[in-house]
């Protein structure tokens, strides 16, 4: 069925490590939060996952190794601390909700008031919440900043977009009062992103003239 969700399964490359737990609660909660079609399932469910995400927090053997039919991503968190660990847990699941949702896997409109996302299917244009991308100087001692309008996110969405954005652009950049700003001059990259994710984002002012 459509509607049924896709199946991620987290692994630990040590025995009796509570880090598999604690990821796969963690996930739950992004994806829900994200409101992309995945579960993390717990240890007990034997159906097939689509993603086996392996946490290697320990030396492993080639004769530890798990065979699945099924992607494999390994994690590697061995060396860390248990807090650092997580955060690093925390931080790859950010990075997977914005490749899941790039990827299809949202259930819901980004903006539930702004009609839908874009798909495959969807006719271009009304009804979608309007996205603008701008290049800003003024009042920033001559630096370029890329911003990025018009979002309806939460707080949390719009730092995992910020994310996104600053990695494809190779730059630095922040969130400051519901908008992104990603340093230097990248309009057009940014545009191509959104697009992607099915945002209706337009450029708006004039092009910075160059002579």
């Amino acid at each position: 069925m459509a509607d049924e969700p896709k199946i991620i399964r987290f692994v630990s490359g040590s025995n009796d490590s509570p880090l598999a737990a604690s990821a796969r609660e963690r996930f739950n909660v992004a994806a829900d939060k994200a409101e992309v079609n995945w579960v993390a399932l717990e240890d007990g469910d034997e159906r097939a996952p689509d993603l086996v995400i392996r946490l290697i927090d320990a030396e492993v053997s080639d004769s530890d190794s798990l065979s699945f039919s099924c992607p494999v991503d390994n994690w590697d968190l061995s060396g860390l601390s248990d807090e650092a660990a997580l955060a690093q847990i925390d931080s790859n699941i950010a990075s997977m909700m914005i490749r899941l949702i790039m990827q299809g896997g949202r259930r819901k409109p980004l903006a539930p008031a702004g009609g839908t996302i874009a798909s495959s299917s969807s006719s271009s244009g009304s009804g979608k919440e309007k996205v603008r991308v701008m290049l800003e100087s003024k009042g920033r001692r001559g630096k370029q900043v890329t911003c990025i309008t018009g979002l309806s996110l939460s707080a949390s969405e719009l730092d995992n977009l910020a994310s996104r954005l600053k990695q494809s652009c190779g730059t630095g950049g922040t969130v400051k009062e519901g908008r992104i700003e990603i340093q230097g001059d990248n309009c057009d990259r940014v545009l191509t992103v959104l697009v992607e994710l099915g945002y209706n984002a337009k450029r708006a002012g004039a092009p910075s003239k160059r002579r």
